[in-house]
């Protein structure tokens, strides 16, 4: 991937999640109890301060939107893994809390990978 590329970043998340530890959370925020979409948002504008338009944050609730357009996450879910999940450019990379600092290593993991 070049570094001109947008980076999109989804986290998914709906009343299947499950509590998750506070370490590691986004901006503060314990994930037992949290608004995912509120969270999203904060961790959009910290992303953004730091790569502006080279990176798009969505949230997306699975209970309004279901998992047809992510059949993977189906098979995560499946072996316990717990909402949220960060999906970055359509690959699952995180799951059962949202971390800012997490996110941002595996952007710079993305922008770093040698072209297929």
């Amino acid at each position: 991937m070049t570094n001109q590329e947008k980076i999109i970043i989804e986290i998914l998340a709906g009343s299947a999640g499950g509590i998750c530890s506070c370490e590691g959370c986004a901006v503060g925020s314990c994930c037992g109890t949290a608004d995912y979409s509120a969270i999203t948002k904060r961790v959009a504008k910290e992303l953004q301060k730091q790569y502006g338009d080279r990176v798009e944050v969505k949230y997306i609730d699975i209970d309004e939107s279901g998992l047809d357009a992510y059949p993977k996450l189906r098979n995560i879910l499946s072996v316990g893994y717990k909402l949220p999940i960060t999906v970055i450019n359509g690959k699952p990379r995180l799951a059962g809390g949202v971390s800012l600092e997490h996110i941002r290593k595996l952007i710079e993991e993305v922008t770093n990978e040698p072209q297929d």
